[in-house]
Formats: structure tokens, sequence, C-alpha cells
């Protein structure tokens, strides 16, 4: 059923048209393919963590950057999806009854936008697959309480945040949390081990960085998209003199105006500076319109549907009814999404105030990964549903254990 849906979805609205470099000469994708081949020379790349990319390599070093490379990168990214619903499907059945699991799955998965990100040299897949691992094997380790099971639920977080390098703050958050846990229920030392361990590759790769670049960073990705986004929505609302257009092309070249230095360590510091420097002086003066441009992201993300199936896509056999059908039932989902997430929250919420018992730690944990990659997103814009459709299954999976956890409490 999966496979016959998405197929549909693929060769209905022709999203093999998105098998073209040219077409993405613009955007993050091009950004990738510069990382897979500063890889393969030796060198890690600042903007782009080392996971993406070396999962890029084995189809770039057979086909390059041709049509077939992006058509192998499709089926790599089609079978990763087809895991995470597998994934998503069998921890529901352990929750609820498997016809209930089977609807819910059946549901999330008729979103054509996980097609459209399957069809696209991006991370969302992959980080999406990383994500529901890490739910899998958390509601197995709570289960079972072994140290192997916690082990990979922390490195499969850890190869998350490698794929997207946003999410560290969470990580530490979550993996203090397991730590602290593990102390107090388990009180076994190698079990508490296994943390630190599982989060080596992090530490790994940072030293990398400073080995190649002598800086000792993960990522300047998170602080260039606050500039570039964020902080532009400020100044374009304080000044609507310019268009948004305008006002990030002129930060942009005024930004690069100024790192004009030839040592690359230097230039990073002054970079992380000038931006430290803008973001600071836009919330000390002008707090307001800073909230206000951030909340303003957050509902342009939250009533989009998928903005490259409506914007990229041009095929002549593609009439514009039908791309409107696809993009505004990808709208539906990414909005309906939202609020179960919001109806969740104010669920646990009411649960605190009345001094219940919330949950388990895995709805605990599955939440704050879903809050916190929400939340995030308020950063940038024009993204639609692009960074909502990652934490998706994972609140399929949420809804399923605080279900049970309710049915529980009421038995």
């Amino acid at each position: 059923l999966f496979i016959l849906i998405h197929f549909v979805y693929f060769w209905g609205f022709h999203l093999y048209d998105f098998f073209s470099l040219s077409l993405f000469e613009h955007r993050d994708t091009y950004s990738y393919l510069l990382a897979t081949k500063k890889i393969l020379l030796g060198y890690p790349d600042l903007s782009r963590p080392v996971m993406y990319p070396l999962t890029l390599v084995p189809p770039y070093l057979l086909f390059q950057t041709g049509y077939y490379f992006f058509a192998a990168v499709a089926i790599i990214q089609f079978l990763m999806l087809g895991i995470v619903w597998r994934q998503t499907f069998r921890l529901l059945c352990r929750e609820i009854p498997v016809l209930f699991a089977a609807i819910a799955t059946g549901i999330f998965m008729l979103n054509i936008s996980f097609t459209v990100m399957s069809s696209l040299v991006l991370t969302e897949i992959s980080f999406m697959l990383f994500l529901t691992c890490c739910a899998t094997f958390l509601v197995k380790y709570l289960r079972e309480k072994k140290a192997y099971l916690l082990f990979l639920t922390v490195l499969c977080l850890s190869i998350a945040t490698l794929t997207r390098p946003g999410l560290w703050p969470c990580t530490v958050l979550i993996s203090l949390i397991l730590a602290t846990h593990t102390f107090l229920y388990n009180r076994n030392l190698f079990t508490l081990l296994s943390i630190p361990s599982a989060l080596l590759p992090i530490l790994c790769f940072i030293l990398w960085v400073g080995n190649s670049y002598g800086v000792n960073r993960l990522s300047v990705i998170g602080e260039l998209a606050l500039y570039k986004y964020l902080n532009t929505r400020t100044v374009s609302m304080l000044y609507p003199e310019h268009t948004l257009e305008q006002w990030m092309q002129k930060r942009d070249n005024l930004l690069e105006l100024n790192l004009n230095e030839s040592n690359l360590k230097n230039k990073l510091k002054k970079q992380q500076y000038l931006i430290k420097k803008d973001t600071d002086s836009l919330l000390r003066y002008h707090w307001p319109v800073y909230i206000k441009a951030y909340l303003y992201n957050l509902w342009s993300n939250t009533h989009s549907g998928s903005t490259l199936l409506r914007y990229e896509l041009d095929h002549p056999s593609v009439s514009v009814g039908m791309k409107r059908l696809a993009y505004d039932s990808s709208r539906i989902y990414n909005m309906v999404s939202v609020i179960l997430l919001m109806v969740c929250n104010s669920y646990i919420f009411v649960c605190i105030l009345r001094r219940k018992k919330i949950a388990s730690l895995s709805v605990i944990i599955i939440f704050l990964l879903c809050n916190y990659l929400f939340f995030s997103a308020g950063i940038s814009f024009y993204q639609g549903d692009r960074f909502h459709i990652v934490w998706m299954p994972l609140l399929c999976i949420g809804m399923a254990l605080l279900h049970n956890h309710t049915k529980s409490i009421r038995e």
C-alpha cells in the first residue's frame, strides 16, 4: 500500500522533474553536494554536518551529479521513508488495536509532502528516520532496561544532530534527562556510561572541524539562519520601505562586506560576533517586533503546505488544479498536525496543574522533541511544511502512547 501510494504520487505529479541539478543551484541541495565533495577530499563542511553528505557519497561516486544520481538518492530516501512508517506502525500496534494503528499510519502516509521530500536531495527524510529510530529504541529501553537500547537511543539522537545541527540543545537536554533517570532508577555504571559513549560521534566531528579549520564548532548554519531569516524579518517590519526580499539581499551583502578576512578562523569569529551583535541589538531595542516576527514565521509555516510542490514543480501534464489540490491537502495535514500537537500539549499541561502523573518518560521525551522542532522552525520562513513533516511520525507515536497511558489511568 505504501509503495503504491507513493508511486502514484511520484509518477502522477511528475516529481522526477526534480532530478535536475540546474533546478537546485540556488537551493540547499547545492550546498549538500558541495559538502559531499569536501568529504571525499577529506574535509568537513562548516555549514552542513557530515551525516547527510555521507549518505550521498555512494550515489555520487557512481553517477556524479547527473539524472541517475538524483534517482538513486530518491530510491534510498523512499526506502528510508518505508522504514519510518514500518517502525511507526509497529510501535502503534503495541499501544492501540491493530486496526486503529493501520488507519492512523495510513492517514499520515497519504500526505504527498513525504513523497515530495523523498524526491529531493534534502535532509528531511533521513532526519525523520533517525528520530523515529530514536523513539523506537527509547520505548524499548524503558520497558526492558537494557544498556545497549539506551546506547542506541542516544546514538540515533547524535546522528540526527549530525544531520540537523540545530537539534543539539534538545540532544543535550534529553541526554541529561536519560542520565538522571538511569542514575535514579537503574544505578548501573555500565548503562550510565552508554550515554556519553553514544555522544562521541558529535565530539569526533567537532574535533575534525577544529583540526581542519581551527575552530571547534558543530556548524555555522544556525547563526546564519537566524541572521538571514528571523533578524531580517524583524528589520523588514521595522523599516517597510523595502520588501523582505530586498532586505535579505541588502543584509547578505552587508555581512559579506564586513567579513573581508583572508584568515578563515578570524572570519568565522567575526561572523559570530557580528550576528550576535545584530541579534542582541534587535532584542534589546525592538524585542516586541522581534517576537512578532517570530510568531509570524511560526504562523506562516503552520498554515502553508508543500511550497516546493506549489512553486518549483512545473510540468505541462500537471494542471494548475491538480497542483492546487495537492498543495491544499499537504496544507491540511500540516495544520491538523500542529493542532493535534497543541491539544496534546494542553492535555499534558492540565495533568501537570492537577498534579497527575503525566505519562511515561517516553511520552515526555517524544513530545519534547516534537515541540522543540516545531518552535525552533519559527526562526525561518518560506519553508511551508518542510520543517514540520519531520516530527509527524513522532506525533503519531506520542499520541498512541498518551492514549494508552490515559486508558490505563481510567482503568
